[in-house]
């Protein structure tokens, strides 16, 4: 293997670690953190969240959005 090849293969593993970086770095950084501050505070200090989130729509659209909707709509088909 000649020097420019090695110089190559060795740049290609430098950019593949700091891309690996890049991409697991932010993920771990905050699980890293979350664990520590479970750690450090009481668990019983806040309580359960009691949300039915499986009764709010997905997509939501506000009232007067929606109302304006309408009126573009009326303005645009001529009536």
């Amino acid at each position: 293997m000649n020097p420019s090849q090695r110089l190559l293969k060795a740049a290609m593993t430098v950019l593949g670690l700091c891309l690996a970086a890049y991409i697991l770095a932010p993920p771990l950084y905050w699980h890293i953190t979350e664990g520590v501050a479970a750690v450090g505070r009481d668990s019983f200090s806040c309580p359960p969240c009691l949300c039915d989130c499986s009764s709010y729509p997905l997509l939501s659209i506000p009232e007067e959005m929606s109302l304006f909707y309408i009126l573009d709509m009326k303005i645009l088909s001529g009536e």
